[in-house]
């Protein structure tokens, strides 16, 4: 049993072959055997052996058990387990009622399965749209992280070419703020000083500029009333009334001129 087990479960020819050379060489390959074997099994090993039936689609059915179970079904449901029926209505009843029943509960069984597979279809098409749509979602994620990172490393080598320039702007801007706290301590130092040593405060820095801004709108004033005043230049010489108005006008003028010159004497000292 044990020789005709491997031989029924060889890939190949050839394995099939080498067990049958090894059982041949064994102490049971006898005469009898041999006959037995050339006989039986060896003339249809076409039929039994897995080594020549590569490519045939196979239903291993170890056990006689699906037999057995109809058995038991037709003589318990449909003999109701008697054992007096004539041949005749034996086969009556396998072909009438037994066969119709099985074939039924059959096609009952294929529908069924038949409504699995279309289920299982729809679930898989399902599945597969569900894939697919996460495929789509997947490339798209990879083509934004690739551009994501392209970005992020031009943004590096950008930050690397313009460190140093950033450090030298950080150093001048803290060199800048340095002296300039430098210089406000000194102007307040010197300030204080001319004003301990009696000096007008109209010299200081502040006081200089608020000064010039108040020069210059003066200078703003004087501008349309020199227009206004040129205007008069074309008047007849014996207006009388034009003569005085153009008097008054002179000695406004005369008066905002001595003003500032008063006040840019001043910023002079």
């Amino acid at each position: 049993m044990k020789w005709l087990m491997r031989l029924g479960q060889a890939n190949s020819p050839e394995t099939f072959d080498t067990v049958l050379c090894e059982f041949q060489q064994s102490a049971l390959w006898t005469n009898k055997v041999q006959r037995y074997m050339n006989n039986i099994w060896l003339t249809h090993k076409m039929r039994w052996s897995k080594a020549f039936r590569n490519g045939l689609v196979e239903i291993v059915a170890a056990t006689n058990n699906g037999i057995e179970s109809h058995h038991k079904v037709f003589k318990s449901k449909f003999l109701n387990r008697k054992t007096t029926h004539s041949l005749g209505t034996m086969l009556k009843i396998l072909t009438h009622e037994f066969f119709p029943s099985r074939l039924k509960i059959f096609l009952l069984a294929l529908q069924h399965l038949e409504d699995e597979i279309r289920k299982t279809e729809e679930s898989r098409r399902a599945q597969q749209k569900i894939l697919n749509n996460l495929i789509r979602k997947t490339k798209t994620a990879v083509l934004k992280y690739s551009a994501l990172k392209k970005a992020l490393e031009e943004l590096e080598r950008k930050n690397l070419e313009e460190q140093p320039e950033l450090e030298k702007h950080a150093r001048d801007t803290q060199f800048i703020r340095t002296k300039a706290k430098e210089y406000k301590s000194q102007v307040l130092k010197l300030e204080s000083v001319l004003k301990n040593s009696g000096a007008d405060s109209n010299i200081f820095h502040g006081n200089l500029v608020q000064r010039s801004e108040d020069l210059e709108k003066l200078k703003q004033e004087i501008i349309p009333m020199k227009k206004k005043l040129d205007s008069y230049h074309g008047l007849p010489p014996d207006a009388i009334q034009a003569h005085m108005r153009l008097d008054e006008i002179k000695d406004k003028v005369a008066s905002l001129e001595e003003e500032l010159t008063k006040k840019i004497d001043v910023m002079l000292v």
